[in-house]
């Protein structure tokens, strides 16, 4: 019998178990096909084989230590993350972290597309807390170090956090329906609501949402809210690089990924998290044939030693590398600030973005306006 969370994700009645074990098999989510595997060993093995082998998304859970009892289990860790890495851009694989998934194990949703964790039970953690005390003298908590928090605001690791497994599944669903089955087709659309000709007093709304000093923060969820389809938007990556949201909509009934500056966190301004954030994202809408949507509001790059460390270079070269490798339609809307380096990464005409548009209010400049000044100054000062 399948673990509960795999009845909830399918449509009723329709799960199938493969014939390695119970805890794999495949049903339908909104009567599409899909894939799943509760626990490690031959039975995921199997349902990954089988949604490669069909096309059709793939929801896991990687729990526990089944592939222990099965062989060496090194080896039967190899085996599946060999599977995964396989299907990475050919199936949508969603990893769900329902419990704690130490060792081994803790590989398998990080090679995901995505990863759903639960708050409070899903623990993502390669090393031992013992171990680490042992080696470093450092007395870690395990919740702290590596629980839904610490990877979905302070690593990445996680896309999204849900409360419990219940909304584990909801969130896997809402995901799936933005999602193609595979890389060659195309994501399913729904009917338009509305002829989008007709101007409505929600689009004329936009006239005055941008506030009047460009120095003033807003928040671009508002913005967002009103161009996609009933100003639904289900955010990825919502509580890390809170500079740069990264989010699914539709626009006329199509899903699109939806990239978008955030004035409210350090002025829009890009720092190397949010710039490998945004570059997985659009790699990954490019991958699944999702247009992708771009509004620049930002002053350019953080100024900033530390991020200089970090490797901002490195991945702001990553954000400008999958926007002019990506295929899928691209479109651009700088609303307000678009200066510098950060500019020309964030979709660009110049790295083959297929449209570009200014707002009334925008700015585009090779640098910001305190560069100039100490140019312009730099004998005087």
């Amino acid at each position: 019998m399948a673990e509960d969370w795999v009845e909830e994700l399918l449509d009723p009645g329709s799960f199938v178990a493969t014939a390695t074990g119970g805890r794999s098999g495949h049903g339908s989510v909104d009567s599409r096909p899909v894939c799943v595997f509760d626990g490690l060993g031959p039975a995921a093995v199997a349902a990954l084989d089988l949604a490669l082998k069909v096309g059709c998304p793939v929801v896991g859970s990687a729990g526990g230590d089944e592939a222990a009892g099965h062989g060496h289990a090194g080896a039967a860790y190899g085996r599946l993350l060999s599977r995964s890495v396989l299907a990475s851009g050919v199936v949508p694989q969603v990893a769900l972290v329902l419990e704690p998934c130490e060792g081994g194990p803790a590989l398998v949703p990080a090679l995901a597309d995505f990863v759903v964790m639960v708050e409070g039970d899903g623990r993502l953690l390669l090393g031992d807390t013992g171990a680490i005390a042992t080696v470093t003298g450092e007395l870690v908590d395990a919740e702290e170090l590596a629980g839904t928090r610490a990877h979905a605001a302070r690593t990445g690791t996680a896309h999204f956090r849900a409360a419990d497994r219940a909304e584990a599944v909801e969130v896997a669903r809402a995901l799936l329906g933005y999602l193609p089955g595979n890389n060659l087709e195309e994501p399913p659309a729904q009917e338009a609501a509305a002829d989008p000709s007709v101007v409505t007093a929600r689009d004329l709304e936009l006239d005055g949402l941008l506030p009047e000093a460009p120095e003033l923060p807003f928040d671009v969820r508002r913005l967002v809210e009103r161009v996609v389809d009933d100003g639904e938007l289900l955010e990825v990556q919502a509580l890390f690089a809170g500079n740069l949201l990264c989010g699914f909509g539709r626009v006329d009934g199509r899903p699109v990924g939806v990239v978008a500056s955030q004035p409210l966190v350090l002025a829009g301004a890009l720092d190397a998290a949010a710039a490998e954030k945004a570059a997985r994202f659009v790699r990954t809408c490019d991958a699944f044939n999702l247009p992708v949507l771009t509004f620049v509001d930002g002053p350019g790059f953080v100024d900033d030693g530390e991020q200089e460390r970090q490797g901002l270079v490195r991945r702001a070269a990553k954000l400008a590398y999958a926007y002019a490798e990506a295929t899928v339609p691209k479109v651009t809307v700088i609303t307000r600030k678009a200066y510098g380096g950060a500019y020309c990464v964030m979709a660009s005409k110049h790295i083959r973005t297929d449209f570009n548009y200014a707002w009334p209010s925008a700015e585009i400049a090779v640098m910001g306006p305190e560069g100039a000044v100490n140019v312009l100054y730099k004998r005087d000062i």
